[in-house]
């Protein structure tokens, strides 16, 4: 799912850069921008809720939107669509890597004898193989 701001959120946008101006909306980046990095830190720690957590996010959507609009629209969409590109690339390799990092344990595990089975896209160990005495005369 992704947030897009109506029509007529967009003119609010314009509106608010004509009426202050590029370096007052630029300011005002600043200030959301901090103020949800902090709630992220407060967030993590509990320190407040999911609405006043959403609240910052919100205005750091908002800010994110009006310097679209300063810098271009297009290049900014441009630049998502990289950067995500990039993202499920790297995603590909984290999970091809994974895969192959367990498909390795698995083999290590049948190989010591130990019976395991795949589940859910995990490794679970369903049997152990016997213990065996160091001493063969305790036995």
């Amino acid at each position: 799912m992704s947030i897009k701001l109506p029509f007529a959120s967009y003119n609010t946008l314009i509106d608010a850069l004509e009426t202050w101006g590029v370096e007052e909306q630029f300011g005002m980046a600043n200030e959301e921008f901090g103020e949800c990095i902090t709630a992220i830190n407060q967030f993590k720690r509990g320190r407040i809720g999911k609405e006043k957590f959403a609240s910052e996010v919100a205005d750091a959507f908002i800010m994110a939107n009006q310097l679209a609009i300063i810098v271009g629209e297009c290049e900014v969409q441009e630049q998502i669509e990289y950067k995500l590109n990039r993202l499920k690339e790297r995603l590909a390799s984290v999970h091809a890597a994974s895969d192959e990092a367990m498909v390795k344990e698995y083999a290590e595990l049948k190989a010591s004898n130990i019976n395991a089975a795949w589940k859910d896209g995990k490794i679970v160990i369903t049997g152990l193989p016997p213990v065996q005495p160091e001493d063969p005369q305790q036995v």
